[in-house]
């Protein structure tokens, strides 16, 4: 009864926590102390955080009086007792984990990279990040979705979402490549902070497990889920062999800003945005979930021809900021097609590399897919919104079940790996908690199907090794 009361105060003292009246004076105390020329203009609650926008007050014409900044207030996440908390809740450091994160990528990785972060308030546990003035890549690439919906022949439209899939994806490879250029500086500058961010991918195992027992059936038991998961995880650390480098951790395509045309020279280059899950984890990571991209899904970028290019993309790119080459950067945003395996050969990168890190790409893919209706039912839940978790599941399998059937003609690819039988045993093991969640039912035979395959085209055209 006491804990149970006990609970229940704990729940009551959060919904106080992230009322906007609560938040409001928090801005408004920050505000008054540190940044008096900010005025509060509007604010929105989450789960995790409180966002608030502001204006800057010292500007004179009208039509500069736009949102300026945006303040962040960081709540508690996770188990009191987990890991997750623990991290996101130092109270050791400042309480911001997103503004130390902007701050030490400014410092190591210079500007441009990341928002600025004006200032935090320790007592109020807040930061506030200078907004980006520009349009995420997520909206670019929705409104030519609902362009071919009226026109679904148009060549025209098709190249626009290849040089907006290619924008993306070189944005994408930008960061990565930058903040890992000085991977090294992390450690040798900030060593707490460095074995931090490697602490926080054995906290995502927890955060999985959660998201994966709130797909269940209701009042299903979750035990084999938690074995399952489990069992993913040990096979993670055995398949994955791609390296280790400073990822954001959950990228997507809302979390990259394209600045406006009007912005200045050096303010045009893409800008990476919410950056709370920063850390240290295998260099497929961001790639894996960025290209999970809602509405669009995945048949378009697997099946769609680009695939294999967007994957060169990347890596030429990656490899180009990472040794910040200059020269070699110019002339690949300007490359096509081919000319990435080619810059791919020229490097370093070898065949077991390439097939390591697609494999990798595959799988952080397919986990994001997974958990996709879990996040848009917590959205849609704090919107007020009524939603049908089942039929969003059902919207999202077919996205899933496309990248299962790309596995089965991966043959060269699983034999060309570092750990080929226990990257098998990974996708069995995916396809099972697939199963065992609901979310897709496969016929006798399809996962034993992912050891046996054939090859498919669509998969290894393109590939530089082959």
């Amino acid at each position: 009864m006491v804990a149970s009361s006990r609970k229940r105060a704990k729940k009551r003292r959060l919904v106080r926590d992230l009322s906007n009246v609560k938040f409001k004076e928090a801005i408004t105390s920050s505000l008054q102390k540190h940044t008096p020329d900010y005025q509060l203009v509007s604010v929105k609650n989450n789960r995790r955080t409180n966002h608030a926008q502001l204006i800057d007050a010292t500007l004179k014409r009208e039509d500069d009086y736009e949102l300026s900044v945006v303040a962040k207030r960081y709540l508690h996440m996770g188990r009191p007792t987990g890991k997750y908390h623990q991290l996101f809740n130092n109270p050791n450091s400042l309480q911001s984990r997103e503004s130390r994160n902007l701050n030490n990528i400014t410092d190591i990785s210079g500007p441009g990279k990341v928002p600025a972060s004006h200032l935090v308030d320790t007592d109020n546990n807040m930061s506030v990040i200078k907004r980006i003035h520009g349009e995420s890549s997520w909206i670019k690439l929705v409104n030519i979705v609902k362009q071919l919906e009226d026109k679904p022949t148009s060549k025209l439209l098709y190249g626009e979402m290849k040089s907006a899939l290619y924008e993306f994806v070189g944005g994408v490879a930008r960061f990565v490549g930058s903040v890992n250029a000085d991977h090294e500086k992390y450690h040798q500058k900030y060593p707490s902070y460095y074995r931090e961010a490697k602490e926080f991918l054995a906290a995502n195992e927890q955060v999985l497990k959660e998201n994966f027992r709130r797909l269940m059936v209701p009042k299903k038991s979750t035990s084999r889920i938690d074995d399952l998961v489990g069992k993913l995880w040990n096979l993670k650390k055995k398949a994955f062999h791609d390296r280790e480098l400073f990822v954001h951790g959950d990228f997507h395509a809302n979390h990259l800003i394209i600045p406006d045309q009007d912005s200045t020279e050096e303010e045009k280059e893409p800008v990476t945005i919410d950056l709370e899950t920063f850390h240290i984890d295998y260099e497929s990571t961001d790639l894996g979930s960025a290209l999970v991209i809602h509405p669009i899904g995945n048949n378009y970028i697997i099946r769609g021809g680009e695939f294999s290019n967007l994957i060169n993309r990347y890596l030429a790119l990656e490899h180009a900021y990472e040794n910040k080459d200059d020269e070699a950067i110019k002339v690949l945003k300007q490359a096509e097609n081919g000319e990435f395996a080619e810059y791919l050969c020229e490097t370093k990168l070898g065949k077991e590399e390439y097939n390591n890190f697609l494999l990798g790409v595959f799988a952080n893919a397919m986990v994001k897919q997974l958990q996709l209706p879990i996040i848009y039912h917590r959205r849609k839940k704090r919107a007020g919104m009524n939603e049908d978790m089942e039929e969003r599941k059902k919207n999202d399998a077919n996205y899933l079940h496309t990248l299962f059937l790309e596995l089965i003609g991966m043959d060269q690819i699983f034999d060309g790996c570092t750990a080929p039988d226990q990257f098998r045993d990974y996708f069995h093991t995916l396809g099972q908690i697939s199963e065992e969640v609901g979310y897709l039912k496969f016929h006798d035979g399809f996962l034993d199907g992912i050891k046996k395959g054939t090859i498919s085209t669509e998969i290894i055209k393109g590939h530089p090794f082959i």
